[in-house]
């Protein structure tokens, strides 16, 4: 019977099953999923070739950025922030603080390390409205297509720094969350691209967070401290890039192939959908380590620990950096988020007492400094102990020397 069966059916069984069986799939997928038509034109895929091409590609990102810098830092921190600690927030400490009759019990709720005063509404009143306005501007871009196209700008310039291929993937992901960017390196061939894609990561990008408050704290000053800063950091980049590629050792290069999406208008519901689980995964994960770091805070000044702490590095907080002393403590809440040591630089600026030169260098250490108790902990999974905590300490011994030589240069011709 089989016999009779492969010679009266001139087509083979196996593709006659393979036929059957994807008609059989299709029709599940037909009849349990629906597609939405893609929005794009003509017009919008022009854009797209835009804002890849070699040349008109850069003042394009450049015109975003500066968009965002006036969204985020100008309206959301100079603005917004401002309006809701004036009116509401700064009244409610207040009260708080005059209905507490004890001085210890005070101190703890809403006195300068407070669990109220530094953690929630630090957290609340602060870092959430400017990240509300930074996710939708990132949101925005991903759902455009834009950040495709500016993976395949990039690519030429990332070549130059060892970085090739795939590497330009987990170096694009770290402006949204450097752990998972860190963690992403795994799926670079080449050992050498690994160890030089995650010291970038943890060194001189700041995460979707830090980058959103870094604006607003810059927006205070004049738009020359924000080029200043970005300039200052993508440079130390490129010289770690470069010196990295020549001392590791030389490896075969990954092949650069990505998918273009087309270019197209976004929804705003899903805008707001995907911002609304982004600030909500904020205040699920960092409101906590706000807490505990304001919690950290208040025992050591208590046990006069933070005191020591700041006298132990005062040659090289005020000496070497020109920083006051007070910024030792957002060094400290760097280690557990690094948005929650740059909410302390903006409360300095706001009561003067850091200045152009001093928030310009303090942002670029905070950025630069110690990786975020996360990061550092995936560093150590794709790494190992030993070789992560060496690049920790590379990373926090060269943060403070690019502090100083920019303190130093700025002193010098400003």
């Amino acid at each position: 019977l089989a016999q009779y069966v492969k010679t009266s059916i001139p087509t083979p069984l196996d593709r006659i099953v393979f036929r059957d069986r994807s008609e059989w799939v299709e029709q599940i997928v037909n009849a349990v999923s629906g597609r939405s038509k893609i929005i794009s034109t003509r017009l919008l895929e022009k854009c797209g070739e835009l804002t890849r091409h070699p040349v008109y590609g850069w003042p394009i990102l450049g015109a975003i950025i500066f968009a965002t810098y006036l969204i985020v830092g100008k309206l959301g921190a100079v603005i917004i922030v401002d309006f809701l600690n004036a009116h509401l927030f700064d009244p409610l400490t207040a009260f708080i603080g005059d209905s507490i009759p004890w001085d210890f019990w005070r101190d703890f709720a809403v006195g300068d390390y407070g669990i109220l005063t530094m953690g929630l509404i630090n957290a609340v009143g602060t870092v959430l409205p400017i990240l509300a306005l930074f996710f939708l501007i990132l949101n925005t871009l991903e759902d455009t297509g834009y950040l495709p196209n500016l993976c395949i700008l990039s690519n030429r310039f990332f070549q130059k720094i060892g970085l090739s291929g795939k590497s330009v993937l987990p170096i694009v992901l770290g402006f949204g969350c450097k752990t998972v960017a860190t963690l992403a390196t795994r799926i670079l061939d080449s050992r050498k691209e690994r160890y030089i894609a995650i010291f970038l990561i943890a060194f001189a990008i700041p995460c979707s967070a830090q980058l959103g408050v870094n604006i607003a704290v810059l927006a205070y000053f004049p738009v020359s401290a924000f080029i200043l800063v970005f300039s200052v950091l993508a440079l130390v980049e490129i010289i770690a890039g470069m010196i990295l590629n020549r001392i590791i050792k030389a490896e075969a290069t990954t092949d650069f192939i990505l998918e273009i999406p087309p270019v197209r208008l976004p929804n705003i519901k899903n805008l707001l959908v995907k911002t609304y689980y982004r600030l909500k995964w904020f205040l699920m994960e960092a409101v906590p380590l706000f807490l505990i770091g304001a919690l950290a805070l208040f025992i050591m000044d208590k046990l006069l620990i933070l005191d020591l702490i700041q006298m132990l590095l005062s040659p090289i907080v005020v000496s070497f950096l020109g920083l006051p002393i007070k910024c030792v403590e957002a060094f400290l809440l760097c280690i557990a988020r690094h948005e929650a040591g740059a909410v302390i630089l903006m409360q300095l600026v706001k009561s003067g007492q850091l200045d152009f030169t001093q928030a310009c260098v303090s942002i670029i250490i905070v950025t630069c400094f110690v990786p975020c108790f996360a990061n550092l902990m995936a560093m150590i999974k794709e790494l190992g102990m030993k070789k992560a905590m060496f690049m920790a300490l590379v990373i926090i011994v060269s943060s403070i020397l690019i502090g100083g030589s920019v303190n130093y240069l700025m002193r010098l011709f400003l």
